[in-house]
């Protein structure tokens, strides 16, 4: 092989790693949208089951377990849709996706590839032969941009949806600024609240009563008012009630009549939930035993 067919069989070479190089820039390029497009997917579903889930029912430290149920799903999201499409340099590999671009090729090129190091010598090949390929090779390959194996065009339609993605939550977070704060610190697993529009700010709590005593529930509230709150009670036997109340000012009030069983209770008004609190009953006194002390006068000697 002449110096000039070296240089032009070099030309190729460096052809084939700019399209690996093209390629490898594609699959970034997809990865990296498709990874955004679930990122802000899984912010969006964790901020409703956080905020309107989790929150109003008052659950222990579930944004922890949000925490590690996304970085489970991202993790799988980045291998699957990134980092596996992205492979090491192989010639041969790249040259093949040459020509199933261009089937002009017939071959040629794949051909190229694998015996471009190739001694004719040692495999008692014909020289001419070789040199009739490698110059076949160059001829057929010198107008190509082998850079056109990658369509960026395809990466239109999932960067626009991408970009829209980034919107959606930018806005959100705009909007909702203070609560999308919140919820990145209690998937931290830090105890904090949600601001509500009505604020629940104290209520009768914990309390002992007598067994069939009346049973007086209060709960005074403050910002957005509703006409009604809901009063939901839990007996021990597994009877569950929700009482309903108009408001007086700015208290709701209910009252039990002849309550003998414990039970717990909290209160639902407007957007706010109260804690879980109990009212217990003390049983009534009940006789469990009689004995009888006869005392007499002493003058009739019965003691």
């Amino acid at each position: 092989m002449n110096e000039q067919a070296e240089e032009s069989g070099a030309m190729i070479d460096e052809k084939l790693l700019e399209a690996w190089k093209q390629e490898q820039r594609f699959f970034h390029l997809r990865g990296l949208a498709r990874f955004l497009i679930w990122l802000v997917a899984m912010v969006l579903v964790d901020f409703v089951i956080d905020w309107q889930i989790f929150f109003r029912s008052r659950w222990e430290a579930p944004g922890v377990l949000l925490l590690i149920l996304n970085l489970a799903i991202l993790s799988w999201v980045l291998w699957r849709e990134w980092l596996r499409h992205l492979k090491p340099f192989d010639s041969l590999r790249v040259a093949l996706e040459v020509e199933n671009k261009h089937p002009e090729l017939r071959s040629v090129l794949v051909s190229f590839t694998q015996l471009k190091d190739f001694d004719a010598k040692e495999a008692q090949a014909s020289p001419a032969l070789l040199e009739a390929m490698r110059k076949q090779a160059i001829s057929l390959t010198r107008p190509l941009d082998f850079r056109e194996v990658v369509d960026f065009r395809q990466l239109k339609s999932i960067a626009l949806v991408s970009l829209a993605s980034i919107a959606i939550f930018m806005a959100i977070s705009f909007e909702w600024q203070e609560q999308m704060g919140l919820l990145f610190k209690r998937m931290l697993g830090e105890n904090l609240e949600y601001p509500t529009e009505t604020r629940i700010v104290s209520t009768t709590g914990d309390k002992t009563i007598k067994s069939g005593d009346t049973v007086t529930i209060s709960t005074r509230v403050e910002g957005l008012i509703p006409a009604k709150g809901n009063l939901i009670v839990r007996f021990e036997s597994g009877e569950e009630k929700s009482l309903e109340k108009p408001v007086d000012g700015d208290n709701y009030t209910w009252e039990l009549p002849s309550i003998s069983e414990r039970f717990s209770y909290y209160v639902e008004i407007g957007d706010d939930r109260s804690d879980d609190f109990t009212i217990s009953v003390s049983p009534t006194p009940e006789i469990t035993d009689t004995s009888i002390l006869l005392s007499y006068p002493e003058y009739l000697d019965q003691n």
